[in-house]
Order: C-alpha cells, then structure tokens, then sequence
C-alpha cells in the first residue's frame, strides 16, 4: 500500500512538471503558476506522509494480531507448586496392646490408640527386637540442674540423665505437672533401636486439652513396631 501511495505522488508530481511545462507564460502567470506548483506538491507531500503512515499503522497492527494469536495457541504453563495439605493430622491415644501402625500418639494419663485396651505410660518395640521399652509417669520431682544435664524436651526445659546400665531418665515440667519419661535398653538392642527410641522421645511437644491435667505429650512413631502389650 506505501508503495503504491509513492507511485500515484510521482505521477502527480510529474503531472505538474509537463503542466508548468507546457506553452509560454507570462511574468504574472509564471508567479501564479509557480505558486500552484508549490502548493500542489506540499499537497502531495502530505497525501504521500498520510499514505505511508496509514501502511506503516495497518502493518503494525497485524503484526501485533499475530503473535496475540501465537500466544493464544501456545500452551499455558502448568504450576509445580505443591498444593497445603488440608485437615488436620489424626492424634491418636497411648499404643495398644498390638501392633500399632506409624503415626502420631499421645499420653494424657488415660486415653488408648482407638479405644483398645492398652498399659498406658508402656510401650516397647515388642514387633522389631523387643529389647528397647519407653516409660512415661508423673513424679513429684522437679528438674534439677545440680542433677543431670540441662535438655530441652516437648518445648520444656528438662533434666536428663543416665540412672543405670543402659538406663537414661529425662524429668520435665509441664504446666502443674512433672513427667519422668525412662528409656530402657536390654541387652541385645542395637544402635537402630536406640536411635528409633531416641527420635520417638526427641518427636515430643505438647497439646493444651481441656481436661484435668490441661494438656497431652504428642509423639510419632516411625515405625508399626511399637505396642504397650
């Protein structure tokens, strides 16, 4: 379109050179047509600016059209962010007497994994070697720093330390309460059994309940080994 709007101003321009051209003139008719001359070819200047610029718009606007459409066709980007987990986690009561599956318990001095029956305050690994048992119970005792090595435990400064062969205490205070939680290794236990034992008791922290003792220890356990039986 911009050529053919140059083409048509260079026969105008043409156009006016043959037409000044053309016979005798005199003075006055020389000015006059002088003058004509200058404003045809400002006119067809500005016919060629209008001309080439509307090609140069028109252009530009496909131009954009089309990669709006290779946009469009392009697949959109999926996202890899992981989605949160919705709901809350299932809490269960003390392990039961058999065997219990990986997750997370609790003691509040009462309430067994599901309802079962179960020796609340005792667990062992009775589906794995049997040779590691956990014990926990309320004491009088207050952790005392001139007794065992200060620790932290559920969130709670407490005292630990070793009460035999084999024997490791931890003492901590809870609001209104104190709890002795024992780890007990026979002879037999392996490194992995300590280590197991050591996370359950290292996986501890404290929910606040509505009950008489005003909260409950949550604990994981990583493995289905584990029961009070």
């Amino acid at each position: 379109m911009s050529k053919n709007g140059v083409l048509l101003a260079q026969d105008l321009v043409g156009w006016s050179g043959d037409h000044s051209r053309s016979g005798a003139a005199t003075p006055q008719a020389s000015g006059a047509a002088g003058f004509a001359d200058i404003r045809l070819l400002a006119a067809v200047t500005l016919f060629t600016a209008l001309v080439i610029g509307g090609a140069v718009v028109i252009e530009r606007t496909a131009d954009a059209n089309r990669r709006a459409a290779t946009a469009a066709s392009l697949p959109r980007p999926t996202s890899t962010v992981p989605q949160a987990i919705t709901g809350a986690r299932e809490v269960r009561g003390w392990p039961d007497t058999t065997q219990n599956p990986a997750g997370e318990y609790s003691w509040d001095g009462r309430t067994c994994a599901g309802g079962q029956s179960c020796v609340h305050g005792f667990m062992h690994n009775g589906y794995a070697s049997g040779h590691v048992n956990i014990y926990i119970r309320g004491t009088p005792e207050r952790p005392d720093p001139n007794k065992g090595q200060t620790v932290t435990v559920a969130g709670h400064d407490a005292l630990y330390r070793r009460t035999g062969t084999g024997t490791e205490e931890w003492i901590v205070g809870i609001q209104r309460a104190t709890l002795a939680i024992s780890l007990e290794a026979e002879p037999g236990a392996s490194d992995a059994d300590l280590a197991e034992a050591h996370a359950i008791i290292q996986s501890m922290r404290t929910e606040t309940r509505d009950t008489k003792l005003g909260f409950r220890l949550v604990f994981t356990l990583m493995t289905n080994a584990w029961d009070s039986g």
